[in-house]
């Protein structure tokens, strides 16, 4: 494939390892050759998983065809189910990532293809070319170059990029202050790698709570965050406007100290994007806000 003409791909990879995290949490390894081929521009960079589409059809990418091109030439129905899933590791040298799975209930085609995998199995990708003169793309995380404090809030799904963030901190030299806030189904999904003095993590786990419960916990939780000043917005009250989308990207450029990342299911996004913009004042151009999810239906 030409990259510089190209900025998506799509190729075969295989399950080269599988390893239990938790109750919760799978995580397989995938291998292949053009591994190298592929983009991380940040922590939180996600790929997709090309699933049987609707009518059970496996997609399969013919002989000497580019992929990414065989499958903008599908229809509609006949295109394969994507999934997004962030690259928990990525291990370009050695031809393989890592990708951690939440283990739904229910009829949730990703989960169960995890659940079943087994060494050897393949499944095709779709991941940004790391070669591409194109504009990068395929994560959110861009925190002000000066950022001394942060907030991190996810629930299971957005688990793994925000510990994917975490790990990435936790390299540099100089270690920001974080507060994050994390929701999952139980205990045993307390996963955590790395850890300094100024890493604060609040676990809440779901156990036989219902979402509106728990949604109640977080909001009081964050409530009594102390933010820095000039987090918040000086000259004007902040409302929300409805035509907003809960996919807002913060403002890269800005020279603030404070950034927040904010990511789960539908409902906990918008209480959060509520409390920090009309309650709390958070200036909008400092948080990201991305809604995975909706409860009742399959993430895209």
């Amino acid at each position: 494939m030409n990259c510089a003409i190209s900025v998506l791909q799509i190729f075969k990879v295989r399950v080269s390892a599988k390893q239990c995290l938790s109750k919760s949490f799978v995580r397989l390894t995938f291998s292949s050759e053009r591994v190298k081929e592929m983009a991380l521009y940040g922590p939180d960079q996600w790929i997709k998983l090309l699933f049987d589409n609707l009518t059970g059809e496996r997609f399969a990418v013919p002989e000497k065809i580019d992929g990414y091109r065989y499958y903008q030439s599908l229809s509609k129905t006949n295109r394969p189910r994507l999934r997004s899933y962030t690259l928990r590791e990525f291990r370009p040298l050695q031809d393989e990532f890592d990708v951690d799975f939440v283990l739904h209930s229910g009829s949730n085609c990703a989960s169960l293809w995890a659940l079943e995998a087994a060494v050897g199995d393949q499944i095709y990708i779709r991941c940004h070319c790391a070669g591409s003169n194109r504009a990068r793309a395929g994560f959110v995380w861009s925190p002000p170059k000066q950022v001394k404090q942060l907030l991190l809030v996810a629930d299971e799904t957005a688990l793994p990029a925000a510990l994917s963030i975490i790990d990435s901190l936790s390299k540099q030299s100089e270690k920001p202050l974080i507060n994050a806030y994390f929701c999952v189904p139980n205990a045993s999904d307390c996963l955590l790698s790395t850890t300094w003095p100024q890493l604060h993590i609040h676990w809440l786990v779901r156990d036989d709570k219902n979402t509106t419960e728990l949604n109640t916990q977080m909001l009081a939780a964050l409530d009594s965050l102390v933010l820095p000043i000039s987090a918040l917005k000086q000259h004007s009250q902040q409302s929300l406007d409805t035509t907003d989308k809960l996919w807002q990207l913060a403002n890269s450029d800005t020279e603030d100290i404070f950034y927040a990342w904010v990511a789960g299911e539908r409902a906990m996004v918008e209480g959060l994007r509520r409390l920090l913009l009309t309650t709390k004042q958070i200036d909008k151009k400092l948080i990201s806000f991305m809604a995975y999810w909706r409860r009742g239906r399959a993430a895209q």
